[in-house]
């Protein structure tokens, strides 16, 4: 893809080259993800440039939620876990759209996963994530929004977070992206128009689209935010 079209928060160089790694399909739309080899090289620095990263990668060093990637072009989004060798990085928003955020060995064991959906497939609930994962469960104790904290290691739900009044939240998309607020209400709406959210942002109360409302915690954010 050329450069000029990439995302802003991918820190690219603009006028030196014209194109840029395209993003392989995967788990996350191709504006709101960040491939592999840019991370390694342009944002990390680990790499000088593209042969590295991908030396890199072919070594098995690089790990996105605890599953080895060698493929350049490979996607990371938001709140994918980026582990290479013993640094650990979450992929958060910010005001620019994705940003990584340094972590510790313990973060780096789970991720959140927001519920975007669930069914019944014989018997059991399917419950489809945020990132394109899914799981089969036999109880059915979780609503749509609510979010799971996964443990990347056992691939097993630790926890859940319900999306109600009073949980700890962080925007994902427009004008207050990567701002952390508190649901104040959620407003139901019988018509095509999505669900409201009015979320308390410091002094302010601003009114979102569900989508646009990741929830992080009950009391506090289960996550770091690290350095």
């Amino acid at each position: 893809m050329k450069r000029s079209m990439a995302p802003r928060f991918w820190k690219i160089e603009r006028k030196t080259k014209k194109f840029a790694i395209r993003p392989r399909p995967g788990p996350h739309a191709k504006d709101m993800c960040i491939p592999v080899g840019i991370i390694l090289r342009d944002i990390l620095h680990y790499a000088r440039t593209a042969k590295e990263a991908r030396e890199i990668l072919n070594r098995g060093l690089v790990k996105i939620d605890n599953k080895t990637r060698k493929e350049y072009g490979f996607p990371a989004g938001l709140m994918d876990v980026v582990s290479i060798q013993d640094e650990h990085y979450r992929i958060l928003p910010n005001n620019y759209g994705l940003c990584l955020q340094k972590i510790d060995r313990n973060d780096s064991t789970f991720k959140l996963l927001k519920i975007t959906n669930k069914k019944f497939v014989s018997g059991k609930v399917q419950l489809n994530f945020h990132d394109g994962k899914n799981l089969l469960l036999d109880k059915d104790n979780y609503k749509t929004n609510d979010v799971a904290v996964f443990d990347l290691e056992k691939n097993a739900i630790r926890k859940v977070i319900g999306f109600k009044k009073g949980s700890a939240v962080i925007v994902t998309g427009g004008n207050s992206i990567g701002s952390t607020g508190i649901i104040a209400d959620i407003n139901i709406r019988k018509s095509s128009m999505p669900n409201e959210v009015i979320v308390r942002i410091g002094n302010r109360k601003v009114p979102l689209p569900v989508h646009y409302v990741f929830v992080i915690g009950e009391e506090k954010p289960e996550i770091a935010f690290g350095e």
